[in-house]
Order: structure tokens, then C-alpha cells, then sequence
């Protein structure tokens, strides 16, 4: 989506410079007597098929990028991903193209329909017609814009299921285009106030930033969101890996027992005591209880639950009671029982039980444990960091009846560094029946996973910067007769070509630097957004990685646009000035 985003920009820049470029046809057709309403059907109908051409192109590439793509990514996610091509997925991209195409390009049409006969006469670009906020409100604007803006929404709502995924995406794209354009108009602003550089390439590489019809907007445009998305992937995929490299692998343990017999505690303490390289044996009692109701309202009356909460009501699930509280948990709602507490039974709930079911202290619950229904009341509520890699447990009982219920124990064992492999064989020949988990092989099965599936998103989010680099080389070409004014004036000037690059290269790469300074400050917001409200994992960026995609950036506008108006550098004075004069 973000592709057809910077795609969308590409047209809406394309477009705007293909109507400036015929200003003379358009005039002469309005001097013929023709309607705006002409105008627009007549260039409507060019986009249009122009826009058929580029949909029947990318659904050709992008047909053959799926057939050599999803062998890699069948090898990166481990998955069984045959070549293929799904139909419908053409048609969805079709439908998108085509939309992009109409949306994007309704604006500079409507500036088309305003331009006056008398632009025939002038050579200049100043009576281009720019559509104020006034134009935009009238039907004429408005209305389709609006139809069109819906046809997409609608269009992504339906390919992907999740209203509120496209919403706040929307939302996340006009932010950040809002930024970005805001920026290129802050950088043309005052580029323009500055006072007249004495250095005349310096002087006419600022001035051709903000003059008017500068690539400045469509560059920091494409390139800025291309690189806000792959940089915001791979902050995320750097901060969960300096999570499991730090905080989780640090703190978990090497292994968990599951279902362990409490009669079978003496001998494994007593195996952990004598094995030098086991530093900590950890245990807790686990019971299966089943919650009935919660403030007599049946389990099944409480309606829809969060999923990370449902599977405690479907059936029974796992509790255990405590003396004190765990290690890794904080009360922030309510007072702990004491130690010695011998009284009505009473639970501590985790925080997300309290948010999914709006419970205070004090409301009542009835859990069933080995058939037995007990009336307990809520004393309080507990933040529970499961990345410490203690052991707990969302629903914990005060001392007291439960201790007699049936029960066996969870338990953990840490031991000493590289040392996993030979306790593992030792407590599996002591302990046969015994059921344990490794936990760093578990963690390295999540980690490769998590590369795996990073190293696909960003494959597949790299080609919205490819998408922003063809949008940019793009609009660099459509603009190539306004950089051989450029150089024509230069030239007449008194300037060599070495100069004529030299205004390039500092135009190119002020309008780089700033995309890559937006791109990256809307991905690394974006990164930490996600991390801080959605994921809870402490932000870790790399400032090498941020310095190496603030260059690159700079280097592939710098590169895209020398590349894209050469030809500039190659033109004669006298031939620019004879084509001007005619």
C-alpha cells in the first residue's frame, strides 16, 4: 500500500508536468471554442490509456517478480510456496492502478480546464494555474475525489479484511505526506529568503529547488515514504532481536519442567543440589480450575473476549496460589494478602484480565477446581513482565483451601553458560518420565523465525523505495527540457559543463538530505510507536544503521537524477535558444 501511495504521488507529479508541457495544445483547443468539460475528457482519455499501459506492465512484472520472488521467501519463512500466480490478485492490483491513476490525476486535470487562451502567447511557466483550497471544495473537485478516495478505501478494506487496519493506515499516510510535503515547502521557503550567494552555480543550484515547477516536492515525496517504511522495518526487526538477545536470553531460564509430580521435588532438588552446573531450581504449584462467572455473570454470557484472554474461559486453565508476590510482578491495583493470610479465599489477577473485563478490587469470580466451585473475592491486580522469565501465572490464589487441591509443579533450571547440552542429557537419563522444555533452543526457533519473516517483509517493503526511485527518476525525466534551460543559461553564463554538474550535484543532494532526514524521522517514530504501544519492547535503534540509509539516500537522488537529465549537459546554447525563439 504504500507503494501505490509514492506511485499515486508519481502520477499526481507526471501528470502535472505532462499538462505543463502541452500548455500551448491546451490553449489553442480553448482558443477553438473548446469547454472545460472537453478539456477534461480529451486529457482524461490520455491518462487513461497511458494508465492501461502501466497497469498491463506492472501486472506483467508483477506476475514474473511472484514466480522468482516466492521460491525465496518459500526458503526464508521455511514455508511450502509454490511459483504461482492467483488471478484475483491481478484484478485487485488492476483495480488499484486504475483508481491511483483517476484519483491522483483529478487535481492536475482540473488545473488544466482553468488555463487561459493567453498562455498561448507566453513562453514563461509563471501563469501555470495552481488550484487553491476554494477549487477543491466545489462539486465539480470535490465529488470525485471523493468517490475515488472511497473506491480505494473500499477496495483495501475488502482485499484485506481489517477496517481498522486501512483507517489507521490511512491515517499513518496522510500524516506523513502531510509532513513531507510541508518540509519541501519549509525547504523552498527558505531557500528563497536567503540572500543571493555570491557563487553563481551555488546561487542557481538553490534557486533551482524553488523555483516554480521543482522536483523538490515529488522527491522528498517518494523517497521520504520508501524510506520511512524499509527503515521502520528494520528498526523493528532490531529492536526484537536486541530483546531476545538481551533482556529474554539473559533472564530465561534453560529449561522448564512441565507437570511435574510433587512427589518428585525431593529427588530432582536433590539432583540440582549435587550438578555443579545447575545454578537455580525454581518451582511452582500448577492447578487446572475452571472460572464459571465472574460477579455472577456465567463465563459464556461475558461476551466477545481478546483473544490473548479467551482460552482462559474455553474449558479449564491454569492457576496456582502464592505466600508472597512473585518475582517479576508488581501490584498496581489493591493490597497482598499477608504471609501467614488464613481467611476467605482471595485472587490476584493479572492487568489484562482487569482491562478485558472492566473488574475492580473487590468483585467476585467462581472457579471450579477438581469439581469443586469456591467463591473467591478480587484483592488485586498485578503488571506481569513475562520477559523476566520467572514463573507465574495470570490468576493466583491467597494461601489457605487451595493448597489442599490436587496439583503438580511447574519448574525452572538455569544453569551455567554453554554448559545446556550435557545438563540436558543428564537430567533426561536421571529423570526419564520427566517432561522439560529447552528453553534456548525454543527462543532460537522464535529468533530465526523473526528473521525469517523480517528479512520477507523487508524484501517485499524494499520495493516501495524501488518504487520511489523509479517515481523520482520519473519525474527527473518529464522535467528534462526545464534542466536544459537550466544548463543553456548556465552555459551563457560563462559556465563549463564540470559547473553544469556541479549545480546538479548540490540541487540532487539538498533534496536527498532532506528526504532521507524525513524518511527517517517518520520511521523511526513509526518504529517506536509500534514497539512502545502495540509490542511493549524497548526501542534499541542502531545510529549506524540510520547514518547508512540517510547516505544511501542521498547517493541514489544524487545518482537519479544526474542519470536521468544528462542529456542536459550535452545540449548547445544556440539550438535551446532557436527552439525557445520558435
Amino acid at each position: 500500500m504504500s507503494s501505490l501511495l509514492v506511485g499515486g504521488a508519481g502520477v499526481s507529479n507526471a501528470v502535472a508536468a505532462y499538462i505543463s508541457e502541452r500548455r500551448s495544445s491546451i490553449a489553442t483547443l480553448r482558443s477553438l471554442g473548446a469547454t472545460s468539460a472537453r478539456i477534461m475528457v480529451h486529457f482524461l482519455t490520455q491518462v487513461m490509456l497511458l494508465a492501461a499501459g502501466g497497469v498491463l506492465l506492472g501486472l506483467l512484472l508483477g506476475a514474473a517478480t511472484s514466480l522468482l520472488a516466492l521460491p525465496v521467501l518459500s526458503g526464508m519463512l521455511s514455508l511450502d510456496l509454490p511459483p504461482s500466480v492467483d488471478p484475483l490478485s491481478l484484478l485487485t492490483a488492476a483495480a488499484f492502478g486504475f483508481l491511483i491513476a483517476v484519483a491522483f490525476a483529478l487535481l492536475p486535470l482540473r488545473g488544466a480546464q482553468r488555463l487561459k487562451p493567453a498562455s498561448l502567447f507566453r513562453s514563461s511557466r509563471s501563469d501555470e494555474v495552481r488550484l487553491g483550497w476554494r477549487d477543491l471544495l466545489v462539486w465539480q473537485t470535490s465529488v470525485p475525489l471523493v468517490l475515488m478516495l472511497a473506491a480505494l478505501a473500499g477496495l483495501a478494506v475488502l482485499s484485506t479484511g481489517a477496517p481498522w487496519l486501512v483507517f489507521w493506515y490511512a491515517v499513518g499516510a496522510l500524516v506523513a505526506f502531510a509532513l513531507l510535503r510541508v518540509a519541501a515547502w519549509l525547504l523552498q521557503a527558505a531557500l528563497r529568503r536567503l540572500p543571493p550567494l555570491p557563487d553563481a552555480k551555488l546561487r542557481q543550484a538553490i534557486r533551482a529547488i524553488h523555483r516554480p515547477g521543482s522536483a523538490a516536492p515529488v522527491v522528498v515525496l517518494s523517497l521520504g515514504l520508501g524510506l520511512a517504511l524499509l527503515l521502520m522495518i528494520t528498526l523493528l526487526d532490531q529492536s526484537l532481536r536486541a530483546q531476545i538477545d538481551s533482556a529474554v536470553a539473559e533472564d530465561a531460564p534453560a529449561f522448564v519442567l512441565l507437570d511435574m509430580p510433587k512427589d518428585m521435588l525431593p529427588a530432582v532438588q536433590a539432583f540440582a543440589a549435587a550438578d555443579p552446573d545447575i545454578e537455580e531450581l525454581e518451582t511452582i504449584a500448577m492447578l487446572r480450575g475452571s472460572i464459571e462467572s465472574v460477579n455472577d455473570t456465567a463465563s459464556g454470557d461475558l461476551g466477545p473476549l481478546p483473544d490473548d484472554i479467551a482460552d482462559m474461559f474455553e474449558g479449564d486453565t491454569a492457576l496456582s496460589w502464592a505466600n508472597d508476590v512473585p518475582q517479576g510482578s508488581t501490584v498496581t491495583e489493591g493490597e497482598w494478602w499477608p504471609a501467614d493470610y488464613d481467611g476467605p479465599p482471595l485472587v490476584s489477577l493479572s492487568t489484562e484480565l482487569r482491562d478485558a473485563l472492566g473488574l475492580a478490587v473487590g468483585d467476585t469470580m467462581r472457579i471450579a477446581i477438581a469439581g469443586r466451585p469456591i467463591e473467591v473475592t478480587i484483592a488485586n491486580f498485578r503488571d506481569i513482565d513475562w520477559r523476566e522469565g520467572t514463573l507465574s501465572f495470570r490468576l493466583l490464589f491467597s494461601p489457605g483451601i487451595i493448597e489442599a487441591a490436587p496439583q503438580t509443579l511447574m519448574g525452572s533450571i538455569a544453569v551455567a553458560d554453554g554448559t545446556e547440552p550435557s545438563v540436558e542429557t543428564r537430567l533426561g537419563r536421571a529423570f526419564p518420565t520427566l517432561s522439560f522444555l529447552p528453553v534456548g533452543d525454543a527462543l532460537k526457533q522464535i529468533e530465526d523465525i523473526l528473521s525469517n519473516l523480517a528479512n520477507a517483509v523487508a524484501l517485499v517493503g524494499s520495493l516501495a523505495v524501488i518504487s520511489g526511485v523509479l517515481v523520482l527518476a520519473g519525474a527527473m525525466t518529464v522535467g528534462r527540457k526545464q534542466r536544459e534551460a537550466d544548463a543553456v543559461v548556465m552555459k551563457v553564463l560563462g559556465a563549463t559543463s564540470r559547473d553544469v554538474i556541479f549545480g546538479f550535484l548540490v540541487e540532487y543532494g539538498l533534496l536527498g538530505l532532506l528526504a532521507a532526514a524525513m524518511g527517517a524521522g517518520l520511521g523511526i517514530a513509526a518504529a517506536w510507536s509500534i514497539l512502545t504501544f502495540v509490542m511493549d519492547i524497548a526501542f534499541a535503534p542502531n545510529a549506524l544503521t540510520i547514518v547508512l540509509v540517510i547516505l544511501g539516500a542521498v547517493v541514489a537522488t544524487i545518482a537519479t537524477g544526474v542519470l536521468t537529465t544528462w542529456s542536459a549537459m550535452s545540449v548547445r546554447p544556440a539550438k535551446q535558444l532557436r527552439q525557445e525563439a520558435v
